[in-house]
Order: C-alpha cells, then sequence, then structure tokens
C-alpha cells in the first residue's frame, strides 16, 4: 500500500531496514554468547584432583617414578644407554638452530642454541637409534649421537 512511497524516497526504505537488521543481529549474538556461557558453567570439567597417571614401567629394574634425562650436544659423548621401557628424557643441544631427529622412532623436533629439543618417550625395543641433527641450511642431517636400550 506504502509501495509508491518507498518508491519515490528509496534512502528511507534502505536506512530504516539497517539498523533493525543491526539490532537483531546483536540480539541473536547475544543469545549465542548467553547459551555458550550457560553450557560452560553446567558442563562437568575436566580437572581431576588426583595425581596424575604415569605410564607403566615395563622391564624397569630401577625406581617406578624415576625419568632419565640423556643429553646429546655435538662434540660430546655420542652414546647413551637406557633400558627397554624406561622413561626417559632426551634433550638435544646445538650451536644453531635446526631439527632434530631420531628416525627410527619418529620423532622430529626443532632445537635453537637457547632451547634443545626434547623427547620425551618410553625407551623403545632394545637396539641403537640415532639422534641426528639438521642446521639450519644444510642440507644433510649430521649424528650427533646414539641411544642405545637393552633388555
Amino acid at each position: 500500500m506504502l509501495d509508491w512511497f518507498f518508491r519515490l524516497r528509496p534512502e528511507v526504505h534502505g536506512a530504516y531496514h539497517r539498523p533493525v537488521h543491526f539490532r537483531r543481529a546483536i540480539l541473536l549474538f547475544a543469545l549465542v554468547l548467553g547459551l555458550a556461557a550457560l553450557a560452560a558453567a553446567v558442563s562437568p570439567s575436566r580437572q581431576t584432583t588426583g595425581p596424575a597417571l604415569a605410564p607403566p614401567q615395563v622391564g624397569s629394574r630401577g625406581d617406578a617414578g624415576a625419568v632419565r634425562q640423556l643429553v646429546f650436544a655435538v662434540g660430546g659423548k655420542r652414546v647413551r644407554r637406557a633400558r627397554e621401557g624406561e622413561h626417559v628424557v632426551v634433550s638435544v643441544a646445538s650451536e644453531a638452530g635446526g631439527v632434530a631427529t631420531i628416525p627410527q622412532l619418529g620423532q622430529t623436533e626443532t632445537v635453537s642454541p637457547t632451547a634443545p629439543a626434547q623427547f620425551d618417550l618410553l625407551a623403545p625395543a632394545p637396539g641403537r637409534y640415532d639422534v641426528l641433527i639438521t642446521a639450519t641450511g644444510a642440507t644433510r642431517a649430521r649424528r650427533v649421537g646414539t641411544l642405545v636400550t637393552r633388555p
């Protein structure tokens, strides 16, 4: 019925609907945000109050909660030993940035002069596992040591 009025003044037609749509969008956003806050408030927490469970020590003769630090560095001691199933943290230090890898275990981490690469793992099956560093800009990996595991 008022179609003739809006054809004569198109700026009124567009100006009327923009604030209404904007207000509706703000109300919808507030409603969704409120529902998300309500759902977060009533959902159970994932935090546990008890102690964290450690993985079982398979074939370990030492202290069940012990974690061994094995450090590899360029020019340092080249062989480190661990028992199969023992919890070890292998750290690889380098004077230059790059990538440290233990290819046989499928482990890769970045390394820098201020932050050594760290591999937190259970010692694998008995064998010899090369620890390599590929410096930034280098094309070939350089062996810095070997992780030897025994039963």
